[in-house]
């Protein structure tokens, strides 16, 4: 069970905290007593009334019970006795609340407000706190044990006079001050602190807390304090770890109070401040935003282009291989062919032609002849086939070169436009490469081939061909050694066109088995 409380005069924060349903499920009001009205603002207004005839400026304690475990109303009414007693509240009037809300679980939990007058209406005096935290403590401790709910770490074991060797925790308004803010309590004190330190003049100390973000300014009931750009003020000796008060004002002799802005002009001009710092964010932020929306623009016309060059070299590389299969298939067959028949059995005459030596070595020799003339056009096929290939690479390579120059500029035209990325990769505006093809049709070959018409898949998975894709275009090397992957693989062949020759082997067949 934890119970907490706090003295108030900021009736009208109190009034929207215990009515606000937006962090809340449910909001029911149990209890409006020893007031005319009988709604929360018509009942504080009447305390904010009774404490107006008193010096009290905290006319209110505000109250909350948030049991671990559902208590019932009586174990409600129970502790709520039972708190009014320690803390000498009997008969003031008050105000119960129950709000639920859920929990970091997601479960429904109820808690319970409490809000009291200060105020003694008979002596019209301020009823007097001292010691209420602990007070809340012990009465925590006393009702956990009466109604069998636990206690939290922090409340189940007294630390004792060893709870003042801990680090006070944060309150609730500094809580609000680093939300608005942005910097802890912590952060605060020890930025303040170093300026302090490192500075020898009361001049340079501030100077430096006007570049951290900080005025020093003349407080009403203080000598010295610290507005921040949300306009919260601080007493400057509480910032200072490790200095006392006597020591921050002898450091400061020599600052003169008269030049330093009083506390109201000081949060003006630092909220000033915090607006024009806000505009400037904001307009950087759309500048941002126009230069993202931009370079974004700018990579995908980028990868537009890309993509529609790595598809013709796709298509290039695939068409190329399907010319070198047919090729290559084309002279095995011929070869073959010239082969075969070789091989006829000679009859009669020719049989007794060929015993003679004279007429075996000028078959021999048509025979060479022959073999050279294939040969050689075999190599002017080859040839020509490949400086059609370099000759088609080296056209796609140029364009690669000038869409890499054109890539460069435009780069280079966003940065002098919008400046450099925040990324810090060079190869940001890099344009990401095809990485992989599966299984492609290709298109017929022969002009007039008819239902005999070559169409082969080729899977281009392969290394090679993925190099030539996502790397540098392929060298002469690498082509000649594509050359034996076409041997190695099977391909049938029945009508090809290669440029300008037609190849025609209706009545032939040549596969390849890989």
């Amino acid at each position: 069970m934890i119970i907490g409380g706090l003295q108030t005069g900021n009736t009208r924060w109190l009034a929207a905290h215990l009515q606000n349903a937006a962090d809340n499920e449910t909001v029911e009001l149990a209890e409006v007593t020893g007031t005319v009205a009988a709604d929360i603002d018509g009942a504080l207004a009447e305390f904010d009334a009774i404490a107006s005839g008193t010096r009290a400026k905290e006319g209110v304690y505000a109250l909350f019970i948030n049991p671990p475990e559902p208590l019932t109303r009586l174990q409600y009414a129970q502790a709520l006795a039972h708190i009014e007693e320690r803390l000498g509240l009997q008969g003031q009037p008050r105000i119960v609340l129950f709000h639920v809300k859920p929990d970091k679980s997601g479960r429904a939990r109820e808690h319970c407000h409490a809000v009291w007058s200060r105020i003694d209406a008979a002596r019209m005096k301020a009823i007097h706190f001292s010691h209420d935290r602990q007070k809340l403590r012990r009465c925590a401790q006393e009702l956990a044990a009466q109604f069998g709910t636990e206690l939290p770490p922090g409340l189940a074991k007294d630390c004792g006079e060893g709870r003042f060797d801990r680090k006070p925790q944060p309150t609730r308004a500094e809580k609000a001050m680093e939300a608005s803010s942005g910097l802890s309590r912590e952060e605060r004190r020890t930025l303040i602190t170093e300026c302090y330190r490192l500075t020898d003049t009361a001049d340079a100390f501030a100077n430096t807390l006007e570049a951290a973000g900080y005025m020093l300014a003349k407080g009403d009931s203080r000598a010295l304090v610290v507005v921040d750009e949300a306009g919260h003020v601080h007493s400057l000796a509480r910032q200072i770890d490790g200095a006392k008060t006597k020591d921050v004002r002898k450091k400061l002799t020599g600052l003169t109070l008269s030049l330093l802005p009083p506390v109201e002009r000081a949060k003006a001009l630092m909220l000033r401040r915090a607006a024009a710092k806000a505009e400037v964010s904001r307009a950087n932020e759309r500048k941002e935003a126009e230069a993202k929306a931009e370079r974004e623009r700018v990579e995908a016309l980028q990868r537009k282009r890309r993509l529609a060059l790595d598809l013709l070299w796709q298509a290039m590389k695939i068409r190329q291989m399907h010319e070198w299969k047919v090729l290559l298939a084309h002279i095995k067959a011929e070869k073959e062919y010239r082969i075969a028949r070789r091989h006829w059995r000679a009859v009669g005459l020719a049989l007794c032609l060929k015993k003679i030596a004279l007429i075996r070595r000028l078959i021999r020799y048509y025979r060479q002849r022959r073999k050279l003339r294939m040969e050689a056009q075999h190599r002017a096929l080859m040839e020509s086939l490949r400086r059609r290939h370099e000759n088609e690479a080296a056209e796609l390579r140029r364009r690669y070169v000038a869409l890499d120059r054109l890539e460069r500029i435009e780069t280079a035209k966003l940065i002098q436009r919008f400046g450099a990325p925040a990324e810090t990769d060079t190869d940001r505006m890099a344009v990401a490469p095809i990485t992989s093809y599966y299984t492609l049709a290709l298109p017929s070959w022969g002009e007039d081939a008819g239902p005999s018409t070559v169409r082969t898949a080729i899977a281009v998975s392969f290394a090679e061909n993925r190099q030539a894709i996502t790397g540098p275009p392929p060298t002469d090397a690498a082509l000649d050694s594509s050359r034996g992957f076409f041997w190695e693989n099977a391909v049938d062949v029945t009508a090809v066109r290669l440029g300008s020759v037609t190849l025609d082997r209706q009545s032939r067949r040549a596969t390849f088995a890989s």
